[in-house]
């Protein structure tokens, strides 16, 4: 996982193992602007795009803090942030910036870099897009908390087992070491989330907005004292229809796709065990149904690439943005407006089926577990994009 503080934005540049790997990731047409940078849309232009950023850094601009013109521009990604964070407060689209970090959250946590972005936006008025910032990134901590919990649970039960009961075991209900390291790392992981939610409390009652977020820091304590999940209020009993699936999915829309699948779980645990259960099915279903060969190339064109993993991402992605989106794409892929995933997250679609699970596992105590879902056999030739998907490949190709 990449440090947090070489994080650009949405990304200039991978880190693997510590190692910048020079790949551009896409950035929104705003953040292009204000660095003066001509996006091609497939990367084309990454050495320019360094080249230019470089002149921005070296331009010496009233604006432009001295650490940027110092040093290699790899080594300077948290600076760069800062500033254009500053750009886009100036120029008023401060929401952008919070849509940005929004997307990184589930992976970066909220770093240094990050906490000072959000205590800009505080200061400049946007108290409530950066309490949303933190929020999310103390449920990332959270979450955490919970999954190293389950595994010392499981843990636990095994090696309170008798010796005739462990041989009885199936092989999957056997820890691991992995599985045993996280059990011995589990205070560890716990004293953060306090530390997170403690932190999270001092900056809403410090920036006059903690009533907004008392009830959901209450919970958060009591599920870290008692390392259980609070009881829920009763749930609504209607049963699960498509139509009642995508309307979870539309009055959980967000400004970036974390934040949404985060939306989704919280009104997923308002249903019956069943009803989500049932979701669960339909969104397998709806992830079947988009395993196709012109929906794998237009994620390939979109993300400049798109291994087994990627195409899953974002087959939840389509899923995450509603039944629009789903549905255009469905219908015909090779019409959809890149412009539409500008700024888009497509690895938070990843979070989908979480959002569920976690919902699931809050209102029954117990995980969800699906019957396997069957794919059907797709070939995808990268080098047949172009007849899969002529018009979007010309658009990009002209851009």
């Amino acid at each position: 996982m990449p440090d947090p503080e070489d994080i650009v934005l949405t990304g200039l540049v991978d880190i693997e193992n510590g190692v910048s790997t020079g790949r551009l990731r896409m950035l929104s047409t705003a953040v292009t602007d204000l660095l003066d940078i001509e996006y091609k849309g497939l990367f084309e232009d990454q050495q320019d795009c360094f080249v230019l950023l470089s002149q921005k850094r070296d331009s010496g601009d009233a604006d432009t803090p001295l650490e940027l013109t110092q040093g290699p521009i790899f080594d300077l990604s948290p600076d760069l942030f800062i500033w254009v964070t500053q750009q886009h407060l100036d120029n008023n689209s401060a929401h952008l910036v919070a849509r940005d970090i929004m997307s990184n959250i589930c992976t970066a946590g909220l770093s240094e870099t990050y906490r000072k972005i959000v205590d800009m936006l505080a200061d400049a008025g946007h108290e409530k897009s950066a309490a949303q910032i933190w929020r999310a990134g103390v449920a990332t901590d959270i979450d955490v908390f919970r999954y190293f919990l389950g595994v010392r649970k499981a843990v636990d039960r095994y090696d309170g087992m008798s010796q005739a009961q462990q041989e009885k075991c199936a092989p999957r209900s056997v820890p691991d070491w992995g599985q045993r390291d996280m059990a011995k790392d589990f205070d560890t992981k716990k004293q953060s989330a306090q530390d997170a939610v403690e932190a999270f409390e001092q900056w809403a009652a410090h920036y006059g907005v903690a009533n907004e977020h008392s009830a959901q820091i209450a919970l958060w304590k009591e599920e870290l004292r008692t390392e259980k999940k609070p009881k829920l209020p009763p749930p609504d009993k209607t049963p699960m229809s498509e139509d009642l699936f995508w309307e979870i999915m539309a009055r959980a829309q967000c400004d970036s796709e974390i934040e949404t699948a985060l939306k989704i779980e919280e009104r997923l645990v308002g249903y019956t065990g069943k009803a989500i259960r049932d979701a669960g099915k339909m969104m397998q279903s709806y992830l079947v149904a988009a395993y196709r060969a012109d929906i794998w190339g237009l994620a390939y064109l979109l993300e400049d690439g798109c291994s087994d993993d990627a195409f899953e991402d974002f087959r939840g992605w389509m899923i995450l943005r509603g039944r629009t989106t789903f549905e255009t794409i469905m219908t015909s892929s090779d019409m959809f407006d890149p412009r539409d995933a500008d700024g888009a997250n497509f690895a938070a679609g990843g979070s989908l089926q979480s959002a569920f699970e976690n919902a699931y596992l809050s209102r029954t105590g117990k995980p969800l577990i699906l019957p396997r879902a069957k794919y059907p056999k797709v070939e995808f030739d990268e080098d047949k994009i172009v007849d899969l998907l002529p018009n979007i490949s010309a658009r990009l190709a002209s851009a």
